[in-house]
């Protein structure tokens, strides 16, 4: 029987019946159960015809799983691989008709006297051409379904079963291909972003770590609003025990406790304890001064509690260094103003004072004397001229006191007031008071003379050696 249009074909008998016929005339095949649900109202027979052919999918899977896709084409293709599966497993329903149509087909070729077993037989052509495309069975059973012109072959036969084990072994390398490749691809995936995530997670760690050091250092350095109250409340009291201290030593008239409290501000010249005794006998010696000086310093501890920068420009002042309060003294810097016949300088070769006494030495006309000078930090006075030099101040070099000697020097200069100097040595005593004492502590052989004060240096008289006499009157020559 021809194949032509109005002809169709047996899936059990492989023989041509009309297209009308219900059932097969060779072997009474039912053909309305032909009907399957794959890519539209496609007949059992075009199913045949394309699994023996080739599947177009079969061949554009192949074509993708050759290729390189990148991401968004290698999901598609996943996704049309789980459809292409479904519509598969979907057909598993008619699997037991397919096992029923082998076993009538093997029942056929029984009753026909058909030999059914090809392992006993020498090899045929097409027997050849099946071991040639052993690796593809979907191919081999291709080429078992046409003719050596090509035509496709009336009497060969097709097993579903066989077709159906071809399309699997045909699609399991590429799709086992396909998923291991998705699998790598997923893992890769995977660990790239398991990389990406810990990174991302130890650079959070490492800044969460960072601010915490940073909190607890501006808490350490700073403390919390209370700790900061509780610290400011400390600091009070220690500046408020500085203060009371310093007063403390003054009025204790203790110079070891004052040179630990009140520091000199100028590194070059120290507060030493002598500046400190003279600092506190100037204080305690003018109650004025005293007052002023605790009224400073007071002010000064308010006026930082409220302003840690603040700046007092007073001689005697608190500042802050750092954390701590201080208490500091400015030396005075004393101008020296000498006249034309005196040199006037301080003792030890100073030109400052840290109020208080100082020693000044005056040398004029081959004489010299000292004086005690004082500087103030409260009368703005630190300057020291001739004007500020008088005898009757000065400190006397030579002590004189009763002694066996009845002696008297008499002023010829009744105008000038003059002093008494032994051995050019200053007594501090005028003459009338030198006469009060009567024997004196003088020898034969010492020397007396009288001194006075000029305009730009000292006056004196000729000096007398002290002999038998009991007087002696002396006469100040003037310039």
């Amino acid at each position: 029987m021809s194949s032509d249009s109005a002809s169709k074909k047996c899936p059990n008998c492989n023989s041509y019946v009309d297209r009308q016929d219900k059932f097969c005339k060779v072997c009474g095949h039912d053909f309305s159960t032909d009907k399957i649900k794959q890519g539209g109202n496609k007949t059992f027979e075009d199913f045949l015809l394309e699994a023996s052919m080739g599947s177009n999918k079969d061949i554009f899977r192949r074509d993708i799983f050759n290729d390189e896709v990148d991401q968004e084409d290698f999901e598609d293709d996943e996704r049309e691989d789980t459809n292409l599966s479904e519509d598969y497993f979907a057909d598993q329903k008619s699997q037991d008709e397919n096992i029923y149509y082998e076993s009538e087909e093997k029942t056929y070729y029984e009753d026909q006297n058909l030999d059914t077993d090809q392992e006993d037989k020498p090899l045929t052509d097409s027997r050849k051409e099946e071991e040639n495309h052993e690796d593809d069975p979907a191919q081999s059973l291709r080429a078992d379904t046409y003719d050596d012109s090509g035509s496709f072959s009336d009497t060969d036969r097709l097993s579903l079963f066989d077709i159906e084990k071809a399309e699997r072994d045909s699609f399991a390398s590429p799709r086992t291909s396909f998923y291991s490749r998705a699998r790598e691809g997923f893992s890769e995936n995977i660990l790239e972003n398991d990389s990406r995530f810990f990174r991302v997670l130890i650079i959070l760690i490492v800044l969460v770590l960072i601010a915490t050091g940073v909190v607890v250092a501006v808490n350490y350095d700073y403390g919390s609003p209370n700790s900061a109250s509780e610290g400011n409340s400390i600091l009070r009291d220690q500046d408020e025990d500085l203060v009371n201290s310093v007063i403390e030593a003054v009025n204790a008239k203790s110079a070891d406790n004052l040179i630990n409290l009140l520091k000199s501000s100028d590194q070059t010249k120290t507060f030493t304890k002598e500046d400190a005794t003279k600092f506190i006998e100037r204080l305690n010696s003018n109650p004025k001064e005293k007052e002023e000086f605790e009224k400073w310093i007071k002010e000064d501890l308010d006026k930082l509690d409220r302003d840690k920068e603040y700046k007092s420009n007073r001689p005697i002042r608190l500042e802050n260094e750092g954390k701590n309060m201080v208490a500091l003294i400015d030396p005075i810097k004393v101008e020296i103003e000498n006249p034309e016949n005196a040199q006037i300088s301080l003792e030890g070769g100073k030109d400052y004072s840290f109020s208080g006494k100082e020693t000044a030495l005056i040398s004029s006309n081959d004489l010299s004397f000292k004086q005690e000078v004082e500087f103030s930090y409260f009368d703005g006075n630190n300057k020291l001229s001739w004007s500020d030099i008088d005898l009757s101040k000065s400190v006397a070099d030579y002590e004189v006191k009763e002694g066996e000697k009845p002696y008297e020097v008499r002023n010829g200069s009744d105008d000038i007031e003059a002093y008494v100097f032994v051995n050019d040595q200053n007594t501090t005593l005028r003459p009338d008071q030198f006469n009060e004492i009567g024997n004196v502590n003088i020898n034969y052989g010492d020397s007396v003379r009288l001194v006075a004060k000029g305009e730009s240096g000292l006056l004196k008289s000729e000096a007398f050696e002290v002999g038998e006499e009991y007087w002696v009157r002396l006469h100040i020559y003037t310039e």
